[in-house]
Order: structure tokens, then sequence, then C-alpha cells
């Protein structure tokens, strides 16, 4: 009967050491997957800055094109008669 609870707190304590195990392995994946959304951020910044120049350069495009327009509709007036 000894040797049964021997057993029996043995087994205990082994999965008791298995859920420890496992509860720090959670806080590991946890902490790593903080470190590596913090480079998502990072990430996530730089595609804000890419976004930014696009929108910059479309209206440098749209100004061009309102500078060609009236150009050429200043254009087509001097040359009717």
């Amino acid at each position: 009967m000894e040797e049964f609870f021997f057993f029996l707190a043995t087994t205990v304590a082994a999965g008791a050491k298995v859920i420890v195990v496992i509860i720090v392995g959670f806080f590991i994946l946890a902490a790593l997957k903080i470190v590596f959304s913090g480079s998502r951020l990072r990430n996530g910044s730089d595609e804000a800055r890419q976004v930014q120049e696009l929108h910059q350069g479309l209206e440098r495009l749209e100004s061009r094109l309102d500078a060609l327009e009236t150009i050429l509709l200043e254009d087509k007036e001097a040359r009717r008669p």
C-alpha cells in the first residue's frame, strides 16, 4: 500500500512539473509574440510612409495634369480664328 501512495505522489509531482513547464512555455510564446508584433509595427510605419509618398506623388501628378490642360486649352483658344 505504501508503494501505491509513493507511486501516486511521484506521478502527481511529475504531472505538476509538466503543467509548470507548459505554463512557462505559454509565457515564453506570449513574450515572443509581443517582440515580433513590435517589428510588425515598424513595418506598418514604413508602409504608412510609403503610402504618404505615393499620395504626394499623385498630388504632384494631378497638378502637372492641371497645368497641361491649361496649356492645351490656351493653345486651342489661341488657334481659333
